[in-house]
Formats: C-alpha cells, structure tokens, sequence
C-alpha cells in the first residue's frame, strides 16, 4: 500500500507540473524563448496559442497624422468625411510583443472628444502580418482611412493598449 501512495504522489506532482506548464505557457515562452516550438508543438492538441509579452511602454508611437487622403481636400460629403490615420509603431523591448489595439480620440474645437475610435490589429494590419508577433527593434508606417459623420474635428490623439 505504501508503494501505491508513492506512485501516486508522483502522478499527482507530474500532473501538477502539467497544469502549471500549461497556465504559465506564455510567461516560460517569453523567458526562455527556445522553448517555444516545443510549448507550441504541446499546445496544438489541445487547442491553446502559446501569446506574446505585453510591454505596452516599451512600443512607442514615433510620428503620427490625420490628414485627407492624398489628392482630395476632405471637405465633407453628405455629411461624411474621410480621413486617413498614418502612424509609425516601433517595438523598443529585446523581445517579439503582442501587437497593440490603437484609441484614437477625435475632439473639437474646444479639445472635448466628440469621436473615439478603437482600432484593433486586424484593423491596421496587412493580413499576412496579423499572425506575427511584432518582432524586437521592428518598425511599422499604418495608414488607415477614418470614417467621420456629422462631427466637426479639431485635433486628435493617439494612445496605445492592450485589449
């Protein structure tokens, strides 16, 4: 009997360090990156996404602008106008990240926020990007058009988060 509880303590604490592989899988990925093909070899059965470290301070906004797109003066049709959104993201952190969804607060002339904006990465991504994480030292020039209806914008601002 005593030889049966030994076995079963060792089941129970290799079970144990199954769960707490399977929990901490992003973390141990993030500190010891080799081991990630392994993580992700032993998370496609079972459905899991081994993630990305999530730095939001280490990605920076270097430069950004709303603007009319290019050849058009933006006045207003129909009520609507559109504007185009460019921005360069830079990843500043020694290791690959998660992309960061993107709040964009439109306000007027008296600074009062009138639109916002949230744009995720599907949103500002070219297609083939989105399943890649956004690599250390990578710099990356978006564009994308904003839709803006029955509001009269002044100014803007840009911020970064992590849904």
């Amino acid at each position: 009997m005593r030889s049966l509880w030994g076995y079963a303590c060792v089941i129970g604490l290799l079970v144990l360090a199954a769960q707490l592989i399977f929990v901490y899988r992003s973390a141990i990925a993030g500190m010891s990156p080799e081991l990630r093909p392994t993580l992700e070899r032993l998370c496609e059965p079972l459905g899991c996404k081994i993630g990305y470290p999530r730095r939001i301070k280490d990605i920076a906004i270097t430069s950004s602008s709303l603007q009319p797109p290019r050849g058009r003066a933006g006045a207003p049709e129909n009520g609507r106008s559109v504007l185009v959104l460019r921005a360069s993201l830079r990843n500043q952190y020694d290791q690959p990240q998660q992309w960061p969804a993107l709040r964009l607060d439109l306000s007027d002339l008296s600074d009062t926020v009138v639109i916002r904006k949230v744009l995720l990465p599907s949103d500002y991504l070219p297609a083939d990007q989105a399943d890649r994480p956004f690599e250390p030292g990578a710099e990356l020039n978006i564009a994308v058009p904003i839709e803006i209806a029955g509001a009269h914008v002044n100014g803007f601002q840009l911020h970064k988060f992590f849904p």
